[in-house]
């Protein structure tokens, strides 16, 4: 078993208590639940997390309970976007933060003076004036009117430190019209006002220090690697580039906003 054989993943160095033997840790799962050996201690409760940028492992009884409070950061005011379909002059600008999956590759890194995802909008809260974790999952409401039947977001979360770094955290992509249904389509109408609420698939936890803002990152992907939604309302699979059509229109609303979990630090 033993150890990973990295311990940079794309730029960030990973904190020296979160290097652990993986196999070693699932043998004494199994040795607790089989055989009446003590349980792990890492594994104290149900939800288990190393806290990025603290070097310490933290435990919950659920996933509510990783955070003790939350902020809301809203865009606050309209804003128009059209991303031309068609277009595939910036491909080589990361429009889907899954490109970020590989820890061994080395083409991106979670750590940059700027966001560079393609086609996107951001807002961000104000600095913290005290050192705080974000922890768990976010959720978020998307307000707006379209142009078409459907389209992709990925939501990316940042913090942006005192230095001018941007560091991410989490993302969420989606397809609109299952964000009420992941089991039923239901299209978009065009020039209809549309509320749409959703909460991101993977944990995060880091702490922040005084100062560091967060930065969100709304995006259409229009990226190579992924399937391209066109908005046609056909099945997406059978969509091609002959069905872009006009540009994409969307028109933010101002109730457009993140909520990210956060909680204070007491240790």
């Amino acid at each position: 078993m033993g150890r990973r054989w990295f311990t940079n993943i794309q730029g960030y160095e990973l904190d020296p208590i979160a290097d652990l033997d993986i196999g070693e840790l699932r043998y004494d799962w199994f040795n607790y639940v089989f055989k009446g050996a003590p349980k792990p201690t890492l594994l104290a409760d149900r939800v288990n997390f190393e806290v990025m940028g603290a070097n310490v492992w933290k435990h919950a009884p659920s996933l509510a309970a990783m955070a003790d409070s939350a902020i809301t950061i809203r865009l606050g005011k309209k804003v128009e976007q059209i991303v031309d379909l068609k277009d595939r002059s910036d491909v080589d600008q990361w429009g889907s933060p899954g490109d970020l999956l590989d820890p061994s590759s080395s083409a991106r890194s979670i750590i940059d003076t700027i966001p560079t995802i393609a086609n996107a909008i951001s807002f961000a809260s104000e600095p913290f004036d005290r050192v705080v974790e974000v922890n768990g999952l976010f959720s978020g409401q998307l307000d707006f009117v379209t142009s078409k039947k459907d389209f992709d977001f990925s939501v990316t979360l940042f913090e942006l430190t005192p230095e001018g770094k941007y560091v991410q955290l989490n993302y969420h992509w989606q397809r609109a019209s299952y964000a009420g249904d992941r089991s039923r389509r239901v299209l978009l109408v065009p020039g209809r006002r549309t509320t749409l609420r959703f909460t991101s698939n993977r944990l995060t936890s880091r702490r922040l220090q005084r100062g560091s803002r967060l930065v969100v990152v709304l995006a259409i992907p229009k990226n190579p690697s992924q399937q391209i939604n066109y908005g046609t309302g056909k099945v997406v699979a059978d969509e091609s580039i002959a069905d872009a059509g006009e540009a994409l229109r969307i028109t933010w609303l101002e109730g457009t906003r993140l909520r990210v979990p956060l909680a204070l630090p007491k240790d």
